[in-house]
């Protein structure tokens, strides 16, 4: 066997220093334990509109010998909503020019569509128990027939007022009558006013009428 090789001179042999251990930390006495980090809300999700409500349609098709009863049905008066007439062919208006109402054009702007007259009519209307019947003919604005109702100036937003029928309430209609009436307006009781008698109605010759406009009146198309 060989002799080990002498270390060399001057030379001193290193032994290699234990890895240190990192000392554990003490435990604090009655430490509380960790809090788990809160959880996090979960993002609200975007606010989505409401839907419009959908127009309510409601009406019935007639012809035109069943236009007298249908105005004086329960189901018409229990709808709680003017009647607005379908008929291309026009003969509906003049069935109604003949029976006792105050017939309005409103194509006819500088003659019909003023508030004098329109003041009248809405008055003589509501005062006798007339139908106020407004012929518009090819059109269906009712917006432009809102306006020129409201030229009415002595009662403030006239059209809305017959549309959910606060005009028949003495305080407004009142409103309409001028000292140059006459004494069947000027010295009329309240009694003698027929307001429960009173009906507004729109028609038109127009086939498509909108729906905006059918969803506000109880329609009745002429076949």
């Amino acid at each position: 066997m060989p002799p080990k090789p002498a270390p060399a001179k001057g030379a001193t042999a290193k032994k290699a220093a234990p890895a240190k251990v990192p000392a554990a930390k003490p435990v604090a006495k009655n430490a509380a334990p960790a809090k788990a980090a809160p959880a996090k809300a979960p993002a609200a999700a975007p606010k989505q509109e409401k839907p419009k409500e959908s127009l309510v349609m409601m009406g019935v098709e007639i012809g035109l010998k069943a236009l007298a009863n249908t105005l004086d049905s329960d189901e018409l008066k229990s709808s709680g909503r003017w009647p607005l007439i379908i008929d291309q062919s026009g003969n509906a208006v003049t069935f109604l020019k003949y029976r006792d109402t105050n017939v309005l054009f409103a194509a006819a702007p500088a003659l019909d569509m003023q508030g004098p007259p329109i003041r009248r009519a809405v008055m003589g209307s509501i005062r006798f128990g007339k139908p106020l019947v407004i012929n518009m003919e090819e059109s269906d604005d009712f917006d432009k027939l809102t306006q020129d109702f409201d030229k009415v100036l002595v009662v403030k937003d006239l059209m809305a007022k017959i549309m959910d029928r606060s005009i028949l309430k003495d305080e407004n209609y009142k409103q309409l009558v001028s000292s140059e009436d006459g004494d069947e307006y000027t010295k009329c009781q309240e009694r003698e006013w027929r307001a429960d008698d009173f009906s507004f109605v729109l028609a038109t010759t127009k086939v498509e009428v909108s729906k905006e406009l059918c969803g506000q009146f109880y329609t009745i198309r002429i076949v």
